[in-house]
């Protein structure tokens, strides 16, 4: 048979190319730059380690601006009613964390925030103002809000599969307990917004930050008691 005969051509919706653009290489490319800290010294990691969720949120702005939408939008109603549900919530979750997990434990990032001034700076800003605000914009905002527009009467599941990229963009950074538990924390975020819409990107956001820069003072802060 000659198959040149068939003309078959195979074509792939320009939406799912797009998908496969975001998660593979938002996927790749934050486990490469994490693979890549581990061989320069302290102070290279740390300058690194900042940009990281800037640089891995590339795809996500590349998409985003192809699709249209402008960032303003996602600053769009009652900032302050959002500023406030995100840190409630970030509140809420940091309980359960502690619940769940037995207790918070002190860190090395913990100690170095006690002795130094300038690392308080530095990790007040990069958990409250840079990874929630770029990883909630890359995954609920964006590949999320994608999926759902993709996956039709199966847009449930956009959430959970979300949380699956979530997860796998920390591999490099933990084993199979911190990746479970991203997950856990990526299918709370994701369907409080696939649920809510009232729970803005704003709200996500602040209270992701919350959460991660909780999970480091609260635990110092209880030493000292």
């Amino acid at each position: 048979m000659d198959w040149k005969k068939l003309n078959v051509e195979i074509k792939i919706p320009t939406k799912f190319k797009r998908l496969l653009i975001l998660v593979i290489g938002t996927v790749c490319l934050t486990n490469i730059l994490v693979e890549i800290m581990d061989y320069f010294s302290v102070e290279i990691y740390r300058a690194i380690k900042f940009f990281v969720p800037i640089i891995t949120a590339i795809p996500s702005f590349v998409i985003y601006k192809i699709e249209g939408k402008k960032i303003k939008d996602l600053f769009a109603g009652k900032i302050i009613y959002q500023l406030l549900c995100g840190i409630a919530l970030g509140g809420i979750l940091i309980c359960l964390a502690a619940v769940i997990g037995g207790g918070l434990n002190v860190t090395v990032e913990a100690a170095l925030f006690e002795r130094h001034v300038w690392y308080r700076i530095y990790i007040t800003v990069y958990y409250l103002l840079i990874v929630g605000f770029m990883e909630e914009f890359i995954y609920r905002i964006v590949m999320q809000d994608y999926l759902v527009g993709m996956l039709g009467k199966a847009k449930i599941l956009a959430p959970c599969i979300t949380a699956v990229a979530f997860s796998l963009c920390h591999y490099s950074a933990g084993g199979i307990d911190l990746l479970v538990h991203v997950f856990v924390w990526g299918m709370i975020w994701g369907y409080l917004r696939y649920f809510n819409k009232k729970v803005s990107y704003l709200a996500l956001a602040v209270s992701h930050g919350v959460y991660d820069f909780g999970l480091l003072i609260i635990p110092l802060a209880l030493s000292w008691f």
